[in-house]
């Protein structure tokens, strides 16, 4: 121990309660922040489901997990491939590849994209990572596209030669769980 530095803080006087320390200093000002990019000109992060471009919806928690199991629930359609649990929820995974995409196995290396939190999470499986993407106008026109997934559009856009789809992804949930509710689409 340095007896030198401790002779200096004594003699400079009695060490200051908490409440005597945070009021000893005028506050600083705290920098000034550069302002955030309008909405407009922020990234999104976009990922492929088979042939389609899909944007992680704005304001969303979304999360690409690695390695968990999925576990199937029995009497379900082959687009429900089951159920994982994220942190002791267990969260809906969809194939919407195998939804709007019957006759596409193709399958490349599949990841899964958990998209909302609490109650309203689900999960995607995704071709590959997702993408920054940054959005210009959204389309006047889109192009045709599944029933389901029309119904549920909010906008698309057109980024680096391909068409990137926004799509309102909790009532896009809840039509699916109607769908297998229902039965339609079992087997």
């Amino acid at each position: 121990m340095n007896t030198d530095q401790t002779t200096e803080r004594t003699a400079q006087g009695p060490w200051l309660g908490p409440t005597e320390a945070l009021g000893y200093c005028d506050p600083v000002e705290a920098p000034a922040r550069e302002a955030a990019p309008a909405e407009d000109d922020a990234v999104r992060y976009g990922f492929r489901v088979g042939n389609l471009g899909m944007l992680v919806p704005a304001k969303t928690a979304s999360e690409l997990m690695g390695d968990l199991s999925v576990y199937p629930v029995p009497n379900t359609p082959p687009w429900f491939p089951g159920l994982v649990n994220l942190r002791g929820n267990l969260i809906p995974v969809f194939d919407l590849k195998r939804l709007l995409m019957p006759g596409d196995d193709s399958a490349p290396q599949r990841k899964l994209l958990v998209l909302d939190k609490e109650e309203n999470a689900a999960g995607i499986l995704v071709d590959g990572f997702p993408r920054p993407l940054k959005l210009a106008e959204p389309m006047a026109r889109t192009p045709s596209l599944p029933g389901t997934l029309e119904e549920h559009l909010a906008a698309a856009y057109f980024v680096d030669d391909a068409v990137w789809l926004e799509i309102r992804h909790r009532e896009l949930f809840a039509a699916i769980g109607q769908l297998m509710a229902s039965g339609a689409a079992s087997g």
